[in-house]
This record gives C-alpha cells, sequence and structure tokens, in this order.
C-alpha cells in the first residue's frame, strides 16, 4: 500500500460554509498556513466563479508553494478562458476538472447523455493541452450514489483521454463506510489499472472520516480534506482527524511521523483565529474540552496512570491535559491536591466546593481551599489538620 496523498480543499470547499467566505488577505494567510504542513495538492479556489476567486488565483501565482496548487473548473469553454487567464503565471498547476458521477445528476441536474458529458470533458481536456496545461484531474461528483456500472463506464473514457487521477465524490455525505468501502474495492479491481483513485467525502451523516478511512483500506490512494472539517452543511473530512488516526494506527506504513502534530494544531487554531470562528469545544484533537474530564471514575484512573483513560495524547498536540473539579468529579481529584488535609476537612470541603456548581480546574483547588478555610474551618478543625499532616 502506498503512502495517502493530501489533498487540502480549506479554500475552495471550506469557504463555502456559512460564514467561512475569506477576503483576498485572509486567502493569503491561510494559504502561509497550510504550506506549514508537508500537504500535496492544495486546492485554491474555483476562478471561473466569481471575480474575487479570479484576482485570488492570479494574486496566488507569486506565493512559493511547497504543495502542488490546484484549481477546479468545469468542463465549460467560459470556464476553461476565465481559468487559463488565471493562472497563466503559475509553473506548475493541476486543474481539477467536475465531471457527472450518477445517473441522477446525468439526468436531473446536467439533463445531457453521457456521450455528451464525456465528449464535453474531451473537448476541455483538449483545450487545456493545446494551452500546454497537461495536468489535469477529475472529480466526479455525486459518484457515491452513480452505479457500479456508470462510474466504470466514465473511468474507463477519462483513462482513455489520458486522465491518471479520478476522485470520487460523496457529495451530499450519503455514504456509509461499508458502502463506500464497497465501491472504492470495486473500482480499484475492476477499473483501469492507470488510473489512482482519490476520494472527497462530505459530513451530514457524521460520518466522513470514517467513509474517507474505509476508501482508503479499500484503495484509494488521496484523501480530500478541509482544515476542522470546514465546508458547507455538515462540513467535509477534517484533516487532523484523518491525521491522527493514521498517526495513532500506523494503517499506512510511511505516513506516521509525516506530519508534526503540534504544528497541525497550531495551523488549525491560527486559520479559525483568521476565520474569526470558534473552534467548537468538543471538536475531536482541537477542541477546548477534548483533553479534558470531569468524571470521578476517569480522573482516578488517569491520576493512577493516564494510559488508563488516554489513547489520543494531549502532548502530541501541543496540549496539555485538565482536570475539571464540579460535583460529577468525587473526592480523588480533591484529595491528590490537598495530601495533607484530614479526610473530615476533605469532605467538608467538597460538599462546600460542589455547591458552588462551577467548573474549576484541577490546579485551582488550593486556592479554593484557601478561600473555604477563611469562611467555614473553626480552629480546632485547623489543628486537627496540621495534627494530621505531622503524623502522615
Amino acid at each position: 500500500m502506498s503512502v495517502l496523498l493530501i489533498h487540502d480543499t480549506t479554500l475552495r470547499d471550506g469557504e463555502q460554509g456559512i460564514g467561512n467566505t475569506m477576503s483576498l488577505f485572509t486567502k493569503q494567510a491561510v494559504l502561509e498556513q497550510l504550506d506549514l504542513l508537508p500537504l500535496d495538492f492544495i486546492e485554491l479556489g474555483f476562478p471561473a466563479s466569481s471575480d474575487e476567486d479570479f484576482n485570488w488565483i492570479k494574486s496566488a501565482a507569486r506565493m512559493p508553494l511547497r504543495a502542488t496548487p490546484v484549481v477546479l473548473l468545469r468542463p465549460t469553454l467560459h470556464d476553461i478562458r476565465k481559468t487559463l487567464k488565471a493562472t497563466e503565471e503559475f509553473e506548475s498547476i493541476q486543474y481539477l476538472m467536475l465531471g457527472t458521477g450518477s445517473e441522477l445528476h446525468q439526468e436531473r441536474k446536467r439533463r445531457r447523455s453521457l456521450g455528451d458529458l464525456l465528449h464535453e470533458i474531451e473537448d476541455a481536456i483538449t483545450c487545456l493541452r493545446t494551452a500546454g496545461r497537461e495536468n489535469v484531474a477529475v472529480i466526479l461528483e455525486d459518484a457515491s450514489r452513480g452505479s457500479p456500472a456508470y462510474i466504470q463506464n466514465v473511468s474507463v473514457a477519462l483513462s482513455g483521454l489520458g486522465v491518471r487521477s479520478v476522485t470520487l465524490a460523496d457529495t451530499v455525505g450519503a455514504s456509509t463506510p461499508g458502502e463506500i468501502g464497497a465501491l472504492f474495492s470495486t473500482v480499484t479491481s475492476n477499473g483501469p489499472p492507470q488510473v489512482s483513485w482519490g476520494v472527497h467525502c462530505h459530513d451530514d451523516l457524521g460520518l466522513a472520516t470514517a467513509n474517507t478511512l474505509a476508501a482508503v483500506v479499500a484503495g484509494a490512494q488521496l484523501a480530500h480534506v478541509t482544515v476542522g472539517g470546514l465546508g458547507e452543511r455538515a462540513g467535509n473530512c477534517p484533516l487532523e482527524e484523518i491525521v491522527a488516526v493514521l498517526h495513532y494506527k500506523d494503517t499506512l506504513p510511511g505516513f506516521a511521523g509525516r506530519f508534526d502534530l503540534k504544528t497541525l494544531h497550531d495551523v488549525a487554531e491560527r486559520i479559525f483565529a483568521l476565520l474569526g470562528k470558534p473552534i467548537p469545544p468538543s471538536k475531536p484533537i482541537l477542541g477546548q474540552h477534548v483533553f479534558s474530564t470531569a468524571a470521578g471514575i476517569h480522573q482516578n484512573g488517569l491520576l493512577k496512570d493516564p494510559d488508563v483513560y488516554e489513547y489520543v495524547k494531549p502532548g502530541d498536540f501541543g496540549r496539555e491535559r485538565r482536570l475539571i473539579v464540579n460535583r460529577l468529579s468525587g473526592r480523588s481529584i480533591v484529595t491528590s491536591a490537598l495530601p495533607d488535609v484530614s479526610d473530615g476537612v476533605v469532605d467538608r470541603f467538597c460538599s462546600w466546593l460542589f455547591e458552588l456548581e462551577r467548573d474549576i480546574d484541577a490546579i485551582e483547588i488550593s486556592g479554593y481551599f484557601d478561600r473555604f478555610v477563611k469562611e467555614n474551618v473553626s480552629g480546632s478543625d485547623l489543628q486537627r489538620t496540621a495534627l494530621r499532616a505531622e503524623h502522615s
């Protein structure tokens, strides 16, 4: 199994999420952050979609990138002309052409025969090659709902046109891991051997990461992702989740260790800050709460050995474990912070603390205990506590 290639589409598909529209300045800053990561492809945008995107693509040609830049276009004369004009200053760039991947889209959206749709792509590829642009890939929209026969026919035709990279999109997030795994098993086994396959998943059913991994296990060699899962509707497959799974599971030889996890986390935080959007607190890997726990049973185990309740390691991402004290926490977290305090005083302190009905970081326990002593503990209680400490 080869090392998985990563295609980031934060600047194009990620921007389609509500509230994610970026200015030229923001896109430049986001691109600088993305290029800190060992990405294989960075999709810059869709230059034929608007003057803003056209101007952004032209300006991006002046930004040196480690990854291969990519632009999206439809197989129409309008898109080809505008895209070639927008990308004329790029020395090397990939043109990702949008194709039709299901009978549903062919019949109800495009309303043309399959032969006509394939001729349209052939003419578009010819135009690009005439202009000296050879790096053309195709993404088939709604391919997860296309029949195996339909995907087979399209992929054979694309291979005959010299297309060597075809991405199958779960455009509406309709697949399950079993379904998308079966689709990729079929195309990688029966499709043209010259074609390498990519996967592009949306998260409408909360399965984008699982579906992407299922496709990879079944032979996909390229994964489309966005930072933090940014994207329209429920978003896309999150880059950091794919990287984390492949880091801990070591599913692909050579992938583990390719990304510096702390850098990945920091880049994601900075991109959300550039967008002016908070990271959802319980979002895997990135959220404020994902390395925090208030449950007493979990805290007791973590205090004994973090491996008991911690599989994803906060330190790997430059994060810290946080133990939160509230009424769910129990006594173990308190006694660990106050080892010299008598059981009776600890019990009274816990009752007082939990009645505050607030979440308190474990590092704040001593400060709250000082306040509790001033307000609630008599001299005799303190004397007994001191005597206990002397003999402990």
